[in-house]
């Protein structure tokens, strides 16, 4: 049995929230789309799919979100992304923005990024702000939505095609499930 550890990690400057992990009905009902991993990506994939109205689940296999920040600067691109799934005016007011970038070798500068920028650009280039920030802001966004379930501690250990779409198998504190999905 999967056993996420439900201890908050400890952090300096963010303060981790533990959920609580879903733990499998008698019978599970097929699923339209199932997205592995609660990260920026499957969150942010679940929310511009329930804009047009297309329900998701996301299986986490942790009950928290990230530990660390494998995701740190954010594009102007990836912000007007983050912007249709509706987080980038938080991720805005918090973060560090940047256009400049120095990377120096024994006290030497040896090189200088500069990306263009002007007033009437939405996004400045980049975006500073770990990735704990973002999760949160995300999974704020897919509590809002409705059409998303994210199911915390559910870890995915196996998957067989069908003819009609595909069967996870699906580990969690209480045992192991399957999930048809479309």
């Amino acid at each position: 049995m999967h056993q996420p550890n439900d201890e908050p990690r400890k952090s300096v400057y963010y303060r981790y929230q533990v959920f609580p992990p879903y733990l499998p009905r008698e019978t599970e009902a097929r699923q339209k789309v199932v997205i592995v991993g609660a990260g920026p990506v499957g969150m942010t994939l679940a929310l511009l799919l329930a804009r047009y109205r297309v329900p998701s689940v996301i299986l986490e296999s942790e009950v928290q979100v990230s530990e660390g920040s494998r995701a740190i600067v954010y594009t102007r691109r990836s912000m007007e992304i983050l912007q249709q799934a509706g987080v980038a005016r938080r991720i805005a007011e918090i973060g560090l923005p940047w256009r400049f970038g120095n990377s120096y070798y024994r006290g030497q500068r040896v090189f200088r990024m500069e990306a263009p920028h002007d007033e009437d650009s939405r996004f400045y280039p980049m975006i500073n702000l770990q990735q704990q920030y973002l999760e949160e802001f995300l999974f704020d966004e897919v509590r809002r939505s409705g059409l998303v379930e994210v199911r915390w501690g559910n870890k995915l250990v196996g998957l067989s095609q069908r003819d009609d779409g595909v069967e996870a198998r699906i580990d969690t504190p209480r045992g192991e499930y399957t999930l048809s999905t479309d």
